[in-house]
């Protein structure tokens, strides 16, 4: 490069060393080195079959690429809502401030979810990707499915999304003080919010809808309808009734007496966690909650929590093979974080939590394998017993 012919404020004036006298022989060699390197440059550009005009313009990607990128950004935001719901009825503090507070946050999310949820960028993608010739059957649903979702969500406005998330946080604390003392009165104000709620969200996303409960019905179990389940829960009833019948009326009543004791909640989460572990659910974590649930912020980090009694040991056990199968479910699908890879319905969901509480948890298969825990765990129960009463500690 030319030297700089700038003046200097301290120094007098330094000629450019362009300005000294070049043989022919030095000026030959430089421009022999130029001509050298730029075809050595030429050339590795030929040789990986690419021009440096082509090089510098990235490739377009396609609709669904690009509608991929924003689907799993709103997914991941959905999580983010998941785990603040989480941790407030795990680990929150239990104060109305407290709840106040979170459903403030929930509420602020719920309105950035649905305007990533609404945007006319999304849909124009959606209809973009919808043109697209795409072989593989699952792109194929995850775009049915993005356009199933966005026609729903910009339906609904977004201060109803956000009054929507923070009445579910001050209607669980509400549930939550009123449950211990089996006070519904108090609750009761609180649960018809949450049915006007519902009812005008469904006015919202209503299309030919037979009924307002069929479409809330369909966001859980999607297709079916109210008369549906009439005719379903009659078939049940018709074999069930009687069957209950009889087995109350049997002489041989079963005694409940081996299930109550004194039991503490560290022993029985322990025992617990042990029991789903060896069943399947290798990976998350096991709480204790009000009321047991299950959720998931991705495949790889699923939780579960049970409730757990200290004078009866079988609802704690119940609860976490019970939550235990709805977390397998989940940890089963996919990590893509596409709408493809989400829980199918209610209804399958339910399937895999009862197959695994009431058919293997019921067994004698798995007494016959788990009774030496049970053993050992109601031995310790009974030794600690004794302790105390013997000895005060």
């Amino acid at each position: 490069p030319r030297a700089s012919c700038r003046r200097s404020s301290s120094r007098k004036p330094v000629p450019p060393a362009c300005s000294r006298r070049t043989s022919a022989r030095e000026m030959a060699s430089i421009l022999m080195r130029r001509v050298s390197v730029s075809a050595l440059v030429i050339g590795l550009g030929g040789a990986s079959g690419m021009s440096f005009a082509s090089a510098a313009v990235p490739k377009q990607e396609s609709a669904f690429k690009q509608l991929s990128v924003k689907l799993k950004a709103i997914a991941n935001l959905g999580r983010l809502s998941a785990l603040a719901e989480w941790d407030q009825l795990v680990m929150m503090p239990d104060s109305e401030s407290a709840s106040d507070d979170r459903g403030d946050m929930l509420a602020t999310l719920a309105a950035v979810i649905h305007e990533r949820s609404t945007e006319a960028e999304l849909g124009a993608l959606i209809a973009r990707a919808e043109a697209e010739a795409l072989a593989d059957e699952r792109d194929l649903a995850n775009v049915r499915l993005a356009r199933r979702d966005f026609d729903m969500m910009t339906k609904i406005p977004a201060e109803l999304a956000e009054r929507k998330a923070k009445l579910a946080s001050s209607a669980y604390a509400s549930w939550a003080k009123a449950r211990p003392a089996n006070d519904f009165k108090s609750f009761s104000p609180m649960l018809a919010e949450c049915f006007a709620v519902a009812a005008e969200v469904a006015r919202y996303t209503r299309t030919d809808e037979a009924e307002l409960y069929d479409v809330a019905l369909n966001e859980f179990e999607s297709g079916m309808t109210a008369a549906r389940c009439e005719v379903l829960f009659a078939e049940v009833q018709a074999v069930l009734k009687p069957l209950i019948a009889k087995v109350l009326a049997s002489p041989h009543q079963p005694s409940g007496a081996a299930l109550s004791g004194s039991f503490g909640t560290e022993a029985q989460v322990a025992l617990n966690t042990q029991i789903v572990r060896d069943l399947g659910f290798e990976q998350g974590r096991i709480d204790v909650s009000v009321h047991p649930f299950t959720t998931s912020f991705s495949p790889a980090d699923v939780r579960i929590t049970s409730r757990f009694r200290a004078d009866e040991w079988y609802q704690g056990l119940a609860g976490s093979i019970h939550e235990a199968g709805h977390a397998m479910y989940e940890s089963a699908l996919g990590r893509t974080g596409m709408p493809v890879d989400t829980a199918l319905s209610m209804g399958v969901h339910e399937s895999q939590s009862l197959f695994w509480e009431r058919h293997v948890g019921l067994s004698r298969a798995f007494w016959k394998c788990n009774l030496a825990i049970y053993i050992f765990f109601f031995l310790g129960v009974l030794l600690l017993e004794f302790v105390h009463n013997s000895f005060g500690v």
